[in-house]
């Protein structure tokens, strides 16, 4: 969790990913990680299944809209 704290905090960093492998804890970082961090913290999740892509599609277009009134 401390990497990802440092690396949120650099401002060089716009885009952060976390990969791993299947069932490495991935979701449970980014689940402490926006419990931390609520007010500040947007979770995109890409997704395969048509439903999940229209979910992901309104969460990018907010992101943007929340960034752009930053």
């Amino acid at each position: 969790m401390r990497h990802l704290d440092e690396a949120v905090l650099d401002k060089r960093n716009r885009i952060i990913a976390l990969t791993g492998c299947y069932r490495a804890g991935k979701s449970s970082v980014l689940g402490a990680f926006e419990e931390k961090h609520r007010k500040t913290t947007i979770r995109i999740t890409l997704a395969g299944n048509q439903a999940c892509k229209e979910r992901c599609r309104w969460k990018v277009t907010r992101a943007a809209q929340l960034s752009a009134a930053l």
